[in-house]
């Protein structure tokens, strides 16, 4: 890492205890240029670590299929 990146650590909030999954990411810090304000700052760490967020963050249903099928089979009982 050069002098111009710094590591940003964050982690996934989801409400559930003892699941700590730390994430890491590099940012170079030209990405505050624009900033002025402290507010700017926080704003423009946000949307940075948002969008490392929506890049590599996903999520998985292990019961996709039955849903669907639950779902569907429900609004076919409700029509009759």
């Amino acid at each position: 890492m050069s002098d111009s990146e710094i590591e940003v650590r964050y982690q996934v909030e989801d409400g559930y205890v003892g699941k700590s999954r730390p994430q890491r990411f590099e940012i170079e810090l030209n990405e505050f240029q624009h900033c002025e304000t402290h507010t700017e700052y926080e704003m423009c760490l946000d949307e940075l670590i948002q969008e490392e967020f929506n890049q590599c963050i996903s999520w998985g249903c292990e019961n996709y299929t039955d849903i669907i099928e639950a779902a569907k089979l429900y609004n076919a009982t409700e029509e009759e």
